[in-house]
């Protein structure tokens, strides 16, 4: 791991995030543990099978093993496309939200019950609210890819970066921490911890221009 690398993982790990170790090591645990039983098979005498019956044993396992690892990366990918289509159907959802059309519909349904729809009378209101979850919806994407092993640590500090330069307008990073609340979204825990702990004009240049 290289030093930027590293330090934009404990950055991440300082807003609450953190990438399982399953998720982070489980690949290269399950690769040098099928070229240690590869190798003992050729250099021991396993069950006192012949040399030749070792060797044979190698290459079923082997072969084996590659087709786990083959299908652990192809759950992975799809684990991945799902995220991605789940956002963008999200989106659509949200345009229509996004909709002067849609404000008397949406009332119908909620009514009086201080859910997230607080501020639709106000169409500039509602306006201001639907861009903040917008924002919201694409940093918990960052996260959860970086999470499920999907993209670096840089790579998701870049987008919190972007989130954190949100957060210079107090009336943003207030709108955000209301709106990760249960009442108001539906948010993973971390990215719910990631905005209660930004902080108004903090940013992280240090890490996105360490080498």
């Amino acid at each position: 791991m290289n030093h930027r690398e590293k330090m934009a993982r404990n950055a991440l790990k300082s807003l609450g995030v953190n990438q399982p170790w399953g998720i982070r090591y489980g690949p290269y645990l399950f690769l040098v543990a099928v070229l240690g039983i590869a190798s003992g098979l050729f250099l021991h005498d396993l069950l006192r099978l012949s040399a030749w019956e070792i060797k044979g044993l190698a290459t079923p396992i082997v072969t084996v093993s590659a087709l786990l690892l083959a299908y652990h990366q192809w759950r992975h990918l799809r684990n991945e496309v799902s995220i991605t289509g789940s956002l963008e159907r999200l989106d659509i959802v949200n345009s229509y939200f996004r909709s002067p059309a849609a404000h008397d519909t949406i009332k119908h349904f909620f009514g009086d019950e201080p859910t997230w729809d607080d501020g639709i009378e106000d169409r500039q209101e509602w306006s201001r609210r639907m861009y903040v979850f917008m924002e919201l919806d694409n940093l918990q994407y960052a996260l959860e890819k970086y999470r499920l092993g999907y993209s670096s640590a840089y790579q998701a500090m870049r987008i919190v970066d972007v989130f954190a330069a949100r957060c210079k307008s107090e009336a943003f990073l207030s709108m955000a921490q209301q709106l990760v609340s249960p009442k108001a979204g539906s948010y993973t825990r971390e990215t719910c911890i990631s905005v209660s702990r930004l902080k108004r004009g903090q940013r992280f240049y240090e890490v996105l221009n360490a080498r």
